[in-house]
């Protein structure tokens, strides 16, 4: 797997930078049950609908990383006890699941983006 960003260095609040993810099956059969964990960087808000890809399905979490679930899904339950949905600068992990094997030699790519705070 390679992850890559558009912007590394020098970023100031408000710009958008955006990570491509790469899996590569080197192997002589399917992969299957392929998913990557991406923890949103630190300073940055993920750009809610932004995770795109071809067969890729995303899931987020506002746990660091223990739970996943869609983003319509995700609550909050505030002190009082009422629950509201998560805000996207809660989000703290992206998940990106293949929905289908990977055969042999071939490669996935998805993108996200997120806007530096």
């Amino acid at each position: 797997m390679v992850k890559t960003a558009d912007i590394i260095l020098y970023s100031t609040v408000g710009d958008e930078i955006i990570y491509t993810v790469s899996i590569r099956n080197a192997g002589a059969a399917a992969a299957t049950d392929l998913a990557v964990n991406n923890p949103v960087p630190e300073h940055t808000v993920l750009v809610p609908g932004s995770a795109v890809g071809a067969g890729f399905q995303a899931s987020y979490s506002i746990d660091g990383g223990r739970t996943h679930l869609p983003a319509t899904e995700l609550k909050v339950r505030e002190a009082d006890g009422t629950v509201r949905a998560a805000r996207p600068d809660e989000i703290t992990h992206l998940r990106l699941q293949l929905a289908n094997p990977l055969p042999p030699g071939t490669v996935a790519i998805a993108r996200y983006r997120v806007t530096v705070r």
